[in-house]
């Protein structure tokens, strides 16, 4: 597990220059994204992360720990990491700024909510990277991650045909990558 504590360690840095919005409250950011008009990847993060609340609450009362591990190392790692974050660099970089604006606030949600998640299993590495969230956003007056109340699934934000959907877009981008990796075709190299 050290390459997943690097790879959330730098899904934290990035979050941390991306994110501009000064004294960023994601208590509040999360009342309002739910009204939001948001792109399809933030929605399907939030639904993302909604489900994956859900299931880790489920885990954790029936006593599975390694389901409640699974299901966070696989948001974590797959789904946040490996591709919203590739995907809000679109918004991040359109030049509209409510767009930037609603995806800043997205990844700053997101990734505390990844962090109240992870604590009990990885206390030290999510109380650092808290830490310097907090400073970051302007909220030096939240001390510890410990005294925040663990995520509760936000219904709204649950909507399963939009998961499919993405989860359909992201199969197909796998079976190109897997194709070209079969026939030797380098990345650079149009097709």
């Amino acid at each position: 597990y050290q390459n997943f504590v690097n790879k959330l360690w730098n899904a934290a840095r990035f979050v941390l220059m991306n994110v501009t919005i000064p004294n960023l409250q994601v208590a509040k950011a999360t009342r309002r994204l739910i009204g939001d008009k948001l792109n399809l990847a933030d929605e399907w993060i939030l639904s993302r992360l909604a489900t994956t609340i859900g299931k880790a609450r489920k885990a954790i009362d029936s006593y599975r720990f390694n389901e409640y591990a699974h299901h966070l190392y696989q948001f974590t790692w797959h789904e946040f990491c490996d591709w919203y974050i590739e995907m809000s660099k679109l918004s991040l970089n359109s030049g509209v700024e409510s767009e930037r604006r609603a995806t800043e606030e997205v990844l700053a949600t997101v990734l505390e909510n990844i962090l109240r998640l992870l604590h009990p299993v990885m206390p030290f590495v999510t109380e650092e990277i808290w830490q310097v969230l907090r400073e970051r956003l302007g909220q030096s007056q939240q001390q510890t991650i410990m005294l925040q109340a663990y995520p509760r699934p936000t219904a709204e934000w649950i909507k399963l045909e939009l998961e499919e959907r993405i989860g359909y877009l992201m199969e197909v981008v796998r079976a190109i990558r897997n194709l070209r990796s079969e026939m030797n075709c380098p990345p650079s190299k149009g097709v």
